[in-house]
């Protein structure tokens, strides 16, 4: 009884369904390149060449075509800049209103690092790490530079936020955690310097 991708096959190269119907590996690499076009077609399955000494039977059914279409209708590169977008505003906007002359920071901003007890730093540094960072890290975002780092950051620095200092607001820091997550998985997308530096090495 032949496979369903013998089948498949057979009916690609106008060969018939009906009886046994199979190939040798060297007679399917020859007629391989015919088939293909036809075989997409066909039954949508992705014919992977067997290696020496193997069947060719080694057939897998293609499933790019529905992550492909999704990439077509919103690509990489418009979400990764809408998510970054997302985040300038916010981060530039409180690091602007809590900084002082550098790298100084304003009273207030160290009193409420003082409440956070964060141990082995000061509230002084605690201070000007979450303020001087936010303005670094929504430069980076504009720019689209080492985005799987900074996503990787903000995902650090939402769980010190969330688990630490304010758990009560965990709410509003999971919104952050999500494009956190999202810029460390998949990266700032391909308008940006890392989309640049990736395309060239390619």
């Amino acid at each position: 009884m032949p496979e369903p991708a013998d089948r498949c096959l057979g009916h690609a190269l106008g060969s018939g369904c009906a009886g046994s119907w199979s190939l040798s590996p060297i007679k399917f690499s020859r007629v391989r390149r015919v088939a293909l076009r036809r075989l997409r077609r066909c039954c949508m399955v992705r014919v992977h060449p067997a290696a020496p000494g193997k069947s060719h039977r080694g057939v897998i059914m293609d499933t790019s075509e529905p992550s492909a279409r999704a990439e077509r209708f919103l690509p990489d590169w418009i979400v990764g800049g809408v998510v970054r977008a997302s985040l300038i505003p916010g981060l530039w906007s409180w690091g602007r209103a809590n900084a002082d002359v550098w790298p100084g920071v304003m009273p207030d901003t160290i009193a409420a690092a003082s409440v956070w007890n964060i141990p082995l730093i000061s509230a002084v540094q605690t201070a000007q790490i979450a303020v001087w960072g936010a303005q670094l890290i929504a430069f980076l975002l504009l720019v689209g530079f080492l985005t799987r780092l900074v996503g990787l950051v903000l995902l650090a620095a939402c769980a010190i936020y969330a688990f630490w200092i304010m758990p009560e607001a965990w709410t509003s820091v999971v919104v952050f955690a999500a494009s956190g997550f999202y810029l460390f998985a998949r990266g700032g997308g391909a308008v940006s310097i890392d989309g640049a530096i990736v395309a060239t090495l390619r």
